[in-house]
């Protein structure tokens, strides 16, 4: 017999649930939606309207150059060496923020342990 799990959940809401460790939580029956999420930044709204891919490589390029200075060594301009053009993607913003995340909560937890 197959069954229509959305409708099951509709009509049988759980109050509460039991994580892994044994520890029972409460639903508070609230439903999430992201169109009327007023916390997510510009680019997270961007990539919900299929603006922006926040899980692909960021598109960069790097390249040498030379700067010109004049008899003083102040800087007069810089131009691009031919051929030194490379392809050098950033990890996708999803995967630096996640990184960020990472690094301000050890940076956090040093300071709550060394405070």
């Amino acid at each position: 017999m197959l069954v229509n799990l959305k409708k099951f959940y509709e009509e049988n809401p759980a109050t509460e649930f039991v994580n892994k460790r044994g520890e029972t939580h409460q639903i508070s029956g609230k439903r999430y939606s992201a169109d009327s999420d007023d916390k997510l930044n510009s680019l997270q709204i961007k990539h919900r309207k299929g603006e922006l891919n926040l899980y692909a490589p960021v598109e960069t390029y790097s390249e040498k150059f030379t700067h010109n200075v004049d008899k003083r060594g102040e800087f007069i301009s810089a131009t691009p060496i031919a051929g030194t053009r490379a392809k050098d993607n950033l990890p996708p913003i999803a995967e630096q923020w996640k990184r960020e995340f990472s690094r301000q909560l050890k940076k956090e937890k040093r300071r709550v342990k060394d405070g």
